[in-house]
């Protein structure tokens, strides 16, 4: 969803009458929020679990899509974007490859690189997808509808997410190496 903002840009330049630069401002600051999230959610789901950690980002991701719908401020974009970036896709991108890498003993690159094309085809759809549905009904319910689509979809998958075996007794094993 991040990098759907390349389709939104001019309709949304032509709306507001922002500065081409201004307005691609706001990818740049929701990328380094996937930076920082991401080491931020990536101890949390060690911390915890994959799923919870996963469910939020989900949350945050469509919550930020409505807001972004309704957004009238340039700060506002910026926040949104941040909000996306930073609880949203880095909820999902970190947690969920460390996941995945977790099943496996052997062929753990395969399986993280199988995980990253999935990402890889959702970065080439959702732009795709966005760019319809703003010839369709515009930018704001663009926005609108990807956040609901990506609610309806991505939370009910949330729910297959599983620890790996063997990982609670490798974080309570790692824990009394780290008290004593």
């Amino acid at each position: 969803a991040l990098i759907s903002i390349s389709t939104f840009l001019k309709p949304i330049i032509a709306d507001f009458g922002w500065l081409r630069g201004e307005t691609s401002f706001a990818y740049m600051a929701g990328a380094i929020a996937i930076g920082f999230g991401g080491i931020g959610m990536g101890y949390l789901s060690d911390r915890y679990s994959t799923r919870p950690v996963v469910i939020v980002g989900i949350l945050c991701l469509g919550g930020s899509m409505f807001l972004l719908a309704r957004q009238s401020a340039l700060w506002q974009f910026y926040l949104y974007y941040c909000i996306l970036g930073g609880f949203g896709a880095s909820a999902l991108d970190a947690p969920l490859l460390a996941n995945v890498g977790n099943w496996f003993n052997r062929n753990k690159g395969l399986a993280i690189g199988l995980a990253m094309a999935g990402r890889a085809l959702g970065q080439g759809f959702v732009p795709f997808g966005s760019g319809l549905l703003i010839s369709a009904s515009g930018w704001r319910d663009a926005y609108a509808t990807v956040g609901i689509i990506s609610l309806v979809v991505l939370l009910p998958l949330a729910f297959f997410i599983r620890n790996p075996p063997g990982l609670q007794e490798a974080k309570k094993a790692s824990r009394k190496v780290s008290a004593s």
